[in-house]
């Protein structure tokens, strides 16, 4: 996640506390509860991506094992060691 998602988060999480107080700080909780599973999925998408180009960068370079092994990791069926 990057640092911009974990701020989010935190003003999140002191949102979640005054929530029950007003209309406002619950459309405030709201749209900071959208805001960070927007940002989550958009980090998530670029790392998939950093993977991608990591395994790429490994088929080019004969590196087949570490290769699979990440795509193995991105499939889901890794089990780690």
């Amino acid at each position: 996640m990057t640092q911009d998602t974990l701020l989010l988060v935190e003003r999140k999480r002191k949102a979640k506390a005054s929530r029950l107080k007003s209309d406002d700080a619950m459309a405030e909780y709201t749209e900071l509860c959208k805001r960070v599973k927007k940002s989550a999925r958009g980090d998530k998408r670029m790392w998939i991506q950093q993977q991608c180009t990591l395994i790429e960068e490994n088929h080019t370079e004969g590196k087949e094992r570490e290769a699979y092994r990440l795509v193995k990791q991105l499939t889901g069926s890794f089990q780690g060691s």
